[in-house]
């Protein structure tokens, strides 16, 4: 899974690595600031009262469906020939969002919702997304 940092309590933190782009910077931007987004609700697991914490995972979703939207459009520019499949995965993790958001007071499922989310994303990175970097290498070699 990437680089790890522990942070005080132990945890893992998400960090970016160049392995991680899908030489699209603005869509590598986006990766990002999903990872921090994930590493603030780490950092804020035992302070889930606060209206910081519902922000961040606010955040999160936003950036995420905005992030969602922009890849989809991308694909969708290139032809790519697995967009179904991808959109179907921008879903599974847009619902594991929302369960966060409902179900932010039970320790236990946040965080494991968290690594359910932190091991998806790195993933959906590797795999989906190289997926279409992949494709376009192939195409422009194509023509």
């Amino acid at each position: 899974m990437g680089k790890k940092i522990r942070v005080g309590d132990g945890r893992l933190k998400l960090e970016w690595k160049e392995i991680y782009s899908v030489e699209n910077l603005e869509l590598d931007e986006d990766h990002k600031k999903i990872f921090n987004c994930i590493n603030k609700i780490e950092d804020n697991l035992y302070n889930r009262e606060s209206k910081f914490f519902e922000e961040i995972i606010g955040d999160l979703k936003e950036y995420s469906l905005i992030h969602f939207e922009k890849e989809e459009t991308y694909m969708r520019s290139i032809q790519f020939n697995k967009l179904e499949e991808h959109i179907l995965e921008h879903k599974i993790f847009t619902q594991k969002i929302l369960e966060i958001e409902e179900k932010s007071k039970d320790f236990v499922l946040l965080n494991n919702m968290l690594n359910f989310i932190k091991e998806w994303i790195i993933a959906h990175i590797l795999g989906s997304d190289k997926e279409y970097q992949k494709f376009l290498q192939h195409s422009e070699c194509s023509e």
